[in-house]
């Protein structure tokens, strides 16, 4: 990655990316070097600062030093570059640098910042980007201390994100994630057999989904599920904050399970808190699972 000057302004402004196959390097981004809509046109101080390979394409953080709306993302598949969080820019004004890209869990996690004060984290799936650390999220604007100034590193270490993070008053400080997680984490269920799944960590109330419901079947309200039949699917929990968990991959196989009993889930209380005044009442509403696969709802 080559970063022109700020100060230039040609057709071609902006910067060049190469690649290299042992022989030969090969510039692949001509005639799109400042990385804007309109190809043959430059936009100065577009700076490459972040890089990485997610799911078989190389992606590009950029700093908008003199253009642009804010930090940029650009993936290219090996013909073709894309512009992949035009969609949330206006979300996100004022940071103006992709400092750090790291994937973690399936996930394209881009540590962005304004350069000087403040600072976010956002997770890609590929389709969809949310905000993990920053405004309504579970983990506060800052990480909740005004003396950090922004994320400028990011590292997988023993299956947990580590992030890198300046702070004007303590120095250099290493943050460890501690998101939410789908429990119990089931790789293979057998058809009939159940489970109630729960999201550790996660703010209640959570949404449930089976991106394949003929062979896996979950509540959506209560993350109580069913295998159907033989097939592959990926659980998904969502909490209150709106933190989406990375996929859990089930694969159901043929089996006999023997279980007659129904089973009670509670799945909501109304209200969710009240004083211990011995009079306040509260609505406890449960669902009773039968394993012949039909559900009913009860109020109690």
């Amino acid at each position: 990655m080559v970063w022109k000057s700020f100060q230039y302004t040609g057709d071609d402004a902006g910067c060049d990316i190469f690649t290299y196959d042992g022989k030969a390097w090969v510039k692949i981004n001509e005639g799109l070097e400042g990385f804007g809509e309109e190809k043959g046109k430059g936009r100065s101080g577009m700076e490459p600062f972040s890089f990485v390979e997610y799911k078989g394409k190389v992606y590009i953080g950029l700093w908008a030093f003199e253009n642009g709306v804010g930090w940029e993302v650009w993936s290219w598949d090996g013909k073709e570059w894309s512009h992949v969080n035009k969609n949330i820019l206006k979300e996100t004004f004022g940071n103006r640098l992709c400092l750090a890209l790291t994937v973690y869990q399936d996930r394209l996690y881009a540590a962005v910042t304004d350069a000087f004060t403040d600072f976010e984290l956002w997770a890609y799936d590929g389709e969809r980007w949310d905000r993990v650390v920053g405004k309504d999220c579970a983990t506060p604007p800052k990480f909740d201390d005004v003396g950090n100034k922004l994320i400028n590193s990011m590292a997988v270490y023993s299956g947990k994100l580590y992030l890198g993070v300046t702070n004007d008053k303590t120095g250099y400080e290493i943050w460890r994630n501690n998101f939410p997680e789908i429990f119990p984490a089931k790789k293979v269920m057998l058809t009939g057999e159940k489970e109630l799944f729960s999201l550790e960590r996660g703010k209640r109330p959570v949404r449930w989904a089976s991106d394949n419901e003929a062979a896996v079947r979950i509540d959506p309200d209560t993350g109580f599920c069913e295998a159907l039949a033989p097939g592959k699917t990926a659980i998904a929990a969502t909490d209150a904050y709106g933190f989406r968990t990375s996929p859990l991959k089930i694969e159901v196989t043929k089996g006999i399970v023997e279980d007659k009993k129904p089973i009670l889930v509670f799945s909501d209380v109304t209200p969710s808190s009240i004083l211990n005044d011995k009079s306040s009442k509260i609505l406890l509403c449960s669902k009773i699972y039968l394993t012949e696969r039909k559900m009913k709802t009860h109020l109690i």
